[in-house]
Order: structure tokens, then C-alpha cells, then sequence
């Protein structure tokens, strides 16, 4: 059952320009600009406030958030995240593909070491291990450990086929699983802290605000930086290698 108090997960900040094996396929993605943005404050009195009020609405064939956060309401959309995270619509949908039982020979030949003939997450190639993890902390973030993969599969399939993935619907996407995943009760946690509080700013929320008492909802905290294993391994180097 899931706590009362759901625990943000914050995104990690990191330094493309350190990974050289997976730096073009972010930059032929155009994602640089998101992952960089990530670098800034999260207001965690703001975001459980979203969270709390959050709920799903369907209208023909779109679906979009709804919330209210300190008394004024929030509409959140695909193309709302696209304008904050600036980042186009253009790309496929991962979840069209997610039960595509032809895909799934392709896509384990594709993500797993069959050396041991496993396919879990420490199975996966070196290369995809990297993906992985900065999928799982800013494009899906999830809690604690994965020991198998279910639709990250897909999205890392395509990122390293190098199809044009739609970045904004893929977090909406994911947000909005996560909300009705929080509301059954299945899940404790609140993903995309950073991007719920660039949507909360965007939508000037504290400036439409009548609360008198905005102090504690604005105390921020901050993202932290993830170290992958090449990043560790170059920081290691620089240290001991001199200058010329």
C-alpha cells in the first residue's frame, strides 16, 4: 500500500559532454537543452500539492491532468511539458509498441548480453546500462531497483535504433501511469519533481495565487548530479594523469 507521504524523485543533473559513447544518440534526440534545464530548484511543498489533487481526464481521444496547486487550477498536457522541457511533438508514441509481440525477439537481441541467457537490468549491455540509468532518473524515473524492464525496453529500443522519439507525450505519458498507478495506491512516490516544478512556474501559479502564506511552499531543494560508470572513470583518470 502506498504511504501517505510519497517521497519525490528528483532528477539528476549531469554533464553530457563526459559520456563520449552515448553523447550523439541524446544530441541526435535534441534533448540536450531538457537535460541541462534539469539543473535547478524543486519546490517539494508545490509538487506534493500537485500530486495530491491530480487526476486524469479523458476528452474523445486525448486525455490530459488536472490539479490545483495553492488554490489555482492546472491543466497539463503533452504540449504544455513540450514548451518547458523544449523539446518538439515530433516522434513515435513507445506506448503503440509496448505489447507488439513481433518487436520483442528484436528488441532483446538489441538491449541483452545472452551470455548468461538472462534478461534482466544487469543484463543489459554496457552501453544500454548507461541509458538506462539516466532513463530511469529523467525520461521515466521510477523507485529503488528494476530487475526487469517492461516499456523502457521499447524506449530504449528506439533510442538506439535511433528513431525519433516524442519525448513530451513519453513524460506525459509516464506521469500520467504514475498518478492512477498513486490514486490505486501501487505506488509511493512522485516522479518528475524538477519538470512539475518548471510546469507549476510556467504556469505562474504563484503569481496567480490569493494563499497568504507562500513561505513554506517555496522553500526549494536542489537536484543532485549522477555518475554514471564512464563519468567515474574519466574523473579517475583526469586525477591522475598531469597536465602537459
Amino acid at each position: 500500500m502506498a504511504s501517505s507521504k510519497p517521497m519525490i524523485i528528483a532528477e539528476k543533473t549531469f554533464h553530457l559532454q563526459n559520456f563520449r559513447k552515448i553523447r550523439h544518440i541524446i544530441e541526435e534526440q535534441g534533448w540536450e537543452e531538457y537535460l541541462s534545464s534539469l539543473e535547478g530548484p524543486i519546490y517539494p511543498q508545490l509538487v506534493k500539492e500537485f500530486w495530491k489533487n491530480a487526476s486524469i481526464k479523458r476528452k474523445k481521444s486525448h486525455s490530459f491532468i488536472k490539479s490545483k496547486v495553492i488554490g489555482v487550477p492546472v491543466t497539463i498536457t503533452p504540449k504544455c511539458i513540450a514548451k518547458v522541457i523544449k523539446c518538439s511533438e515530433e516522434g513515435i508514441d513507445i506506448e503503440k509498441y509496448l505489447y507488439c509481440n513481433d518487436l520483442r525477439p528484436k528488441v532483446l537481441r538489441k538491449l541483452y548480453d545472452f551470455s548468461g541467457g538472462r534478461t534482466e537490468t544487469k543484463d543489459l549491455k554496457p552501453i544500454v546500462q548507461q541509458l538506462f540509468q539516466i532513463q530511469v532518473c529523467n525520461f521515466m524515473p521510477k523507485e529503488g531497483t528494476h530487475p526487469t524492464l517492461t516499456i523502457d525496453r521499447v524506449f530504449l529500443f528506439f533510442l538506439l535504433r535511433k528513431y525519433k522519439i516524442n519525448l513530451p507525450l513519453t513524460i506525459f505519458n509516464h506521469m500520467k501511469s504514475c498518478i492512477e498507478l498513486s490514486k490505486q495506491g501501487n505506488i509511493d512516490f512522485i516522479p518528475y519533481g524538477r519538470v512539475i516544478t518548471m510546469l507549476i512556474t510556467h504556469l505562474e501559479v504563484v503569481k496567480k495565487t490569493r494563499y497568504r502564506h507562500l513561505t513554506e511552499y517555496l522553500a526549494p531543494s536542489w537536484t543532485s548530479p549522477l555518475k554514471l560508470d564512464e563519468e567515474r572513470m574519466d574523473m579517475s583518470w583526469s586525477r591522475k594523469t598531469p597536465s602537459p
